[in-house]
């Protein structure tokens, strides 16, 4: 995923990363808001707006351990389980 959004160089910019399909899917769906991805990005080092390889992991796994917890609920970026539905 990497090597596909930095286009062969050692970085992402943050601009591309923000428009990361991914991304616009779990936004889509409900499982992810523009302020959760937000605070996510807050969470990784971004220096000059580049996003080098382990920011990239580690905004990775913040998506994958922090959106949906063992029991398959979905969980907001203060760690509370939301309805992306509103039921």
């Amino acid at each position: 995923m990497f090597d596909e959004l930095s286009k062969g160089k050692d970085f992402i910019t943050e601009k591309a990363l923000r428009k990361w399909d991914e991304l616009q899917e779990l936004i889509d769906s409900g499982l992810a808001t523009k302020q959760t991805i937000d605070n996510y990005i807050k969470k990784i080092d971004v220096k000059d707006g580049k996003v080098n390889l382990d920011g990239f992991r580690r905004f990775v796994e913040l998506l994958d351990h922090v959106l949906i917890d063992e029991s398959g609920n979905i969980i907001d970026d203060e760690g509370k389980a939301v309805n992306p539905f509103g039921k």
